[in-house]
C-alpha cells in the first residue's frame, strides 16, 4: 500500500508550479481591479452638474464589486486550504483556477457594464467553482480509496466495501463535530477543521447558482431586457448579503489555516494523520460486502 503524501508536502509541490503563480497574480489584480471597477463606473455615470450622487446608481455597482471581492476571497482560500493541499490532483489541473479567476473578471466587467446580467455570471462562476470542488473531492475520495484499503483484504477473506460507502464513511469523519475540551481551548467546531476545504459541494451552493441564473432569466423576459433602475439596484443588493455573510463565515472558519516552515509540522498534517487511522479503523471493523 503506497504511502499518502501528507497536505502540506502537496501544498508545497504545488507552489513551485508556475501556473499557480500565475492564478496568485490573477487573484491579487482582481481585488484591485474591484475596488477601482466601482470607482470608475460610478464616477462615468454620475451627473457632473450635480453635487450629490444617485444611491440608485451607486448601489448596483457597489452590490457587484463587494459580491466578486467576496466570492474571489473565498475561492482563494478555498483554493489555498482545499485544492492545493489534495495529494492526488496533477499540476496541470490548477490551469482550471486560473481560468476561473480569469472568468471572474470577464464576468465582473460585463456585470458593472450591464448589471442586470449581474445574478446569471454569478450564477455560472458559482456553478462551475462548485463542480470544479466536487470533482476534486470524488478524486481525493477514490484516492483514499485505493490507498488506503490493502489490495488483497477480500481475497484474504478480510472486509471489504463498496466505493460508494467509503465516500459516506469520509464525508461522516469529515464533518464529525470536535469535543467540548477542543472547543472550548481552540474555538475548532469540527474534529477536521484544518480539513474541511476536501469537503464535497454542498447542494445549497447547487440550489443558490441555479437560484440566480434562473433569477436573471425570468427578469429579463418580464421586462423586455429593460429593467427599471430601481428593480436592479434592489435586486443586486440582495444577492449581496447572502453572498457576503456566507463568505465571511468561511473566512472566520479557515483564518487560522497554516503551512508548514521549515521542518515543523502543522495541525493539518496532524488532523490528516488521524483521519488516515480512523478510516483504517472503519475497514477493520467493516461487514464484508454480499
Amino acid at each position: 500500500m503506497a504511502e499518502l503524501i501528507k497536505p502540506t508536502v502537496a501544498y508545497e509541490k504545488a507552489k513551485n508550479s508556475p501556473v499557480y503563480r500565475l492564478s496568485e497574480l490573477m487573484f491579487g489584480s482582481l481585488l484591485a481591479a474591484y475596488v477601482l471597477g466601482f470607482v470608475g463606473f460610478v464616477a462615468v455615470n454620475t451627473d457632473s452638474n450635480s453635487p450629490l450622487v444617485d444611491p440608485l446608481k451607486c448601489l448596483p455597482y457597489l452590490a457587484i464589486s463587494l459580491t466578486y471581492a467576496y466570492v474571489t476571497a473565498g475561492l482563494y482560500l478555498s483554493y489555498h486550504s482545499g485544492i492545493l493541499t489534495m495529494h492526488h490532483i496533477p499540476l496541470h489541473h490548477i490551469r482550471l483556477d486560473f481560468a476561473l479567476a480569469l472568468s471572474q473578471a470577464i464576468f465582473f466587467g460585463i456585470s458593472m457594464i450591464f448589471p442586470p446580467l449581474f445574478s446569471l455570471l454569478l450564477g455560472i462562476t458559482l456553478l462551475a467553482s462548485a463542480f470544479r470542488q466536487h470533482q476534486e473531492h470524488r478524486a481525493l475520495v477514490k484516492g483514499f480509496y485505493r490507498e488506503v484499503q490493502p489490495p488483497h483484504s477480500a481475497l484474504a477473506g478480510g472486509p471489504e466495501t463498496s466505493e460508494k460507502q467509503f465516500q459516506k464513511t469520509f464525508t461522516r469523519l469529515l464533518k464529525e463535530p470536535s469535543s467540548e475540551e477542543k472547543l472550548k481551548e481552540s474555538g475548532q467546531r469540527f474534529r477536521y477543521q484544518e480539513l474541511l476545504g476536501w469537503g464535497k459541494t454542498s447542494l445549497w451552493t447547487y440550489c443558490f447558482s441555479l437560484f440566480l441564473i434562473a433569477l436573471c432569466v425570468v427578469g429579463l423576459r418580464i421586462y423586455h431586457f429593460n429593467i427599471p433602475n430601481k428593480t436592479t439596484a434592489y435586486s443586486c443588493c440582495l444577492i449581496a448579503a447572502p453572498i457576503i455573510f456566507y463568505v465571511h463565515k468561511i473566512l472566520r472558519q479557515r483564518a487560522g489555516f497554516l503551512m508548514k516552515r521549515e521542518d515543523e509540522t502543522t495541525e493539518m498534517d496532524d488532523q490528516f494523520d488521524e483521519l488516515v487511522e480512523n478510516l483504517k479503523k472503519e475497514y477493520s471493523t467493516t461487514k464484508p460486502l454480499a
